[in-house]
């Protein structure tokens, strides 16, 4: 890692457009969309010199007050001469569970949450890395920064709908429950740097190691299933199948906390 630090002025420009409606756990009907532009001049001879644009689409239509479907694509790509990271996959508020990768239990190896390349002290644009990176999630069943580069895309799709209106517990203790909701996604996504990582495996190899197997790709694709619980906050309990060449894997569930995006 390169310790001298650096300098940056970022200016950034948004354009937002919002004209949709929220229901009990977000959105249910309407348009969002923000397009951000920013700038990183070069400032001296620590300056660093990067260009980010980032387009967020989401898009939602309900077919009644109770169910819904959602769709969001977002894309980002970085240029210049210090061009800024995408890191793809994760969720929000992950609270518990791992997943699957490549055949092996992540809870088994050092990456269980996240690939190691976040915080490798021999990148020598670590510190950029830290304040100027992107996350781009929720991509379910991957780790954060299981695809990365100075593009990205995702696409998210999701169907929601009532699951249990009214439960009225009655051991060990009263309690009611209601409007727990669920739903069914399935979230595509890829990260790169150069376009031949979709053709030539030695591209490939060359950015994430020898040791990958035969169909690594750049794209990362999952389906799954979840439900919403309002406890004094929305947890989230899903279960997502990694979607390879192979088929689908075994259901990997996680925890966490937050509204539909």
């Amino acid at each position: 890692m390169n310790d001298d630090g650096f300098i940056a002025a970022n200016p950034t420009l948004s354009y937002i457009y919002d004209n949709s409606v929220n229901g009990y756990t977000g959105p249910i009907d309407g348009f969002r969309q923000n397009t951000t532009l920013e700038l990183s001049p070069a400032m001296g001879d620590k300056g660093i010199s990067f260009q980010k644009l980032k387009v967020d689409l989401r898009k939602y239509h309900m077919i009644n007050r109770d169910y819904s479907f959602a769709g969001r694509v977002y894309f980002g790509t970085s240029t210049g001469k210090n061009p800024q990271k995408y890191f793809l996959g994760g969720m929000q508020n992950w609270l518990l569970g791992t997943g699957v990768t490549d055949g092996a239990k992540d809870s088994d190896t050092n990456e269980a949450r996240w690939r190691n390349v976040i915080l490798d002290s021999e990148n020598q644009s670590l510190l950029q890395d830290i304040y100027f990176s992107e996350f781009a999630y929720p991509l379910r069943g991957a780790r954060f920064s299981e695809r990365f580069g100075t593009n990205v895309m995702l696409a998210n799709f999701e169907f929601r709908f009532p699951l249990i209106q009214y439960l009225a517990l009655g051991f060990p203790f009263k309690m009611v429950l209601g409007n727990i909701r669920g739903h069914v996604f399935m979230d595509v996504g890829a990260a790169w740097d150069d376009q031949r990582e979709f053709s030539d495996f030695a591209f490939l190899q060359a950015k994430y190691g020898n040791d990958l197997p035969d169909k690594f790709s750049p794209w990362v694709r999952s389906i799954g299933y979840g439900i919403k619980l309002p406890i004094f906050m929305m947890w989230r309990i899903e279960a997502a199948y990694d979607w390879t060449d192979s088929g689908l894997s075994k259901p990997q569930w996680y925890l966490s906390i937050g509204y539909d995006w």
